[in-house]
Parts: structure tokens; sequence; C-alpha cells
């Protein structure tokens, strides 16, 4: 199960990287600005952002099917949310169809992550992002909730800093860790046997092992921070280092492993000269019936 889990994740990772480049299609054609999504208790009349964006992602069939004068989770709107959306499912999601604690209703593994500093505030507020986007979090992903993919519900700032930053806020609903550092390294400082995928308002999308810092989570979930993040600030939290004490403490070993066969070499050929014992380049040549050549001698 766990050589498999890499493919699960990439699996995960092409699903919220789909659903990113197709809301920001969505987006574009609305002017460049996002429908609010809600947390909290919700209103049965208000949809999410996920029914809206079903023909983006090629299900007009089940979009047909939904009506947006009912309730969401009214009856008339049962049998299109039954179906199980793959972009907004991950493999690992416990709740997904065809599972264990499958539910009645086709869940989601994907909530955009709302707020005023947001993504997704300034972007429904008609505002552009001045941070760099392949930096700034626009969805996140969090396994084994149970939320049906027409429920309006999302995940707030202070709920995404607390699952980037704490790794006892959700115990369960992430990724294992398949990577394991090498014999001659340290661990990573920030070294963590779970994470999760999170897609960047670019349209791109990586796992992040968490917890992460505080004040990098920040930067990462407001959109007009001012931030500069590169690359590295992610990747050196989890590149392991060369453990040089490890380096050390091997050759030591090896050197003292191979010291008595260096000490017995010379002792031996010694010994193989004291008893007349010549190498073989010294001998003196010897005839057919191997007496020796007494001339030659």
């Amino acid at each position: 199960m766990r050589s498999r889990e890499p493919e699960r994740v990439s699996r995960c990772r092409v699903n919220i990287r789909t659903t990113a480049g197709a809301l920001l299609r969505y987006a574009s054609e609305e002017s460049h600005r996002l429908r609010q999504a809600r947390t909290g208790a919700i209103d049965p009349s208000v949809h999410s952002w996920r029914t809206h964006l079903l023909p983006y992602l090629g299900h007009e069939s089940v979009r047909s099917q939904y009506r947006l004068d009912e309730p969401w989770n009214g009856e008339a709107n049962k049998a299109a949310r039954s179906h199980l959306i793959p972009e907004y499912s991950c493999d690992n999601d416990d709740c997904r169809v065809n599972s264990p604690r499958a539910l009645s209703d086709a869940t989601t593994s994907y909530f955009a992550v709302v707020g005023p500093r947001t993504a997704w505030g300034v972007l429904s507020s008609g505002d552009t992002i001045s941070d760099d986007p392949s930096r700034t979090i626009l969805l996140i992903e969090q396994l084994d909730r149970g939320v049906a993919w027409s429920n309006p519900t999302d995940i707030e700032f202070g709920q995404a800093l607390a699952l980037l930053t704490d790794f006892q806020v959700v115990p369960s609903g992430r990724h294992f860790s398949w990577g394991k550092p090498g014999f001659f390294d340290k661990p990573p400082p920030r070294a963590s046997p779970q994470g999760f995928n999170v897609a960047f308002a670019d349209g791109s999308a990586r796992f992040v092992s968490v917890p992460i810092p505080r004040d990098l989570a920040i930067a990462v979930l407001t959109a007009n921070g001012g931030e500069r993040i590169s690359d590295d600030d992610f990747s050196r939290l989890y590149r392991a280092e060369i453990d040089y004490s490890k380096i050390y403490a091997f050759t030591f070993f090896v050197l003292m492993s191979l010291l008595p066969a260096l000490r017995w070499f010379p002792i031996r050929s010694v010994a193989a000269v004291g008893r007349g014992v010549l190498p073989s380049s010294n001998r003196p040549p010897q005839s057919r019936d191997g007496s020796q050549d007494h001339a030659s001698a």
C-alpha cells in the first residue's frame, strides 16, 4: 500500500490542478470574479462554486440535472449530487463512492480557502492579486471530511492556517509521506509523515508536508500581503542534508576493519623472504626436468 502512495498523491494533485484551472477559466469569463464561497452554517438556497464549475470540467449532463431553484440538499437535486465527479475526489478519500465510508452523496476532497485576505476573497471582490499567484493558495485538499461536492462549505483563513501549521489539527485526512532520508542524510528540519496537495492562484499545484512555519503559511494564504516567496522556501524545509558525522564514523569503521589486514600483509612478506621464498620473478630458471640451470644460477 505504501509503494502505491506516490501514484495516488500524483493523481490527486492532477485533480486539484484541473479543478483550479477550470475555476480560473470560469473566473475570467465572469470578469475575474469568483462567486463568494461560504463556511459554517449554510443556507440551503446557496449553491457551491463546484456546481457552477461542472460545464468547465466536461460534466454538462450532471449540471443539466441540477436545479438552482431548489435547495442544494433537496430531493430535486439528489440524483445530480449522487454522481461522482472525479476532478473533485481524491483516491485516498475514504468517503468517496465505492469506499467503506461512502455516503449517499458523492463527496469532495478540495475546498476553497475563503476570507478577505485570501486569493478567493480578493477575486470574488473584483480586485486583483498583487502577490505572486504561483505562491498564493486558492484551493486546499482535505480528505475524509465527508462533504458533498454540491455542499457550499469551504475553509476559512484561520482553519487553513491551522491545517498548515499545526500537525495535530487533523490527525487523518492527509497523505502519508513515502520518502526517507538516505543513510548519510540528516532528517529534514520539517520532516513529517503526512501532508496534502494545494492549488495556487495561477493554476499550479504541489504537495506540501505539514507543518510549515507560521510566517510562510500566512504568506501563501494571503493574496496582497507583499511577501516574496521562492521555491527554495518550500524545498529547504524538506531537503535532506549530508550528515558528515555519519561519514566520518563510517570511514573510521572501515579503516579499523582493514587495519588487521594491512598489518598482516607486510609481516607475511618479510617472513617469506626470511624463509628464502623469493618472488617468482627472482627465482633461477629451471630445466625441463625440473632441475635448476646451474649455469644461469
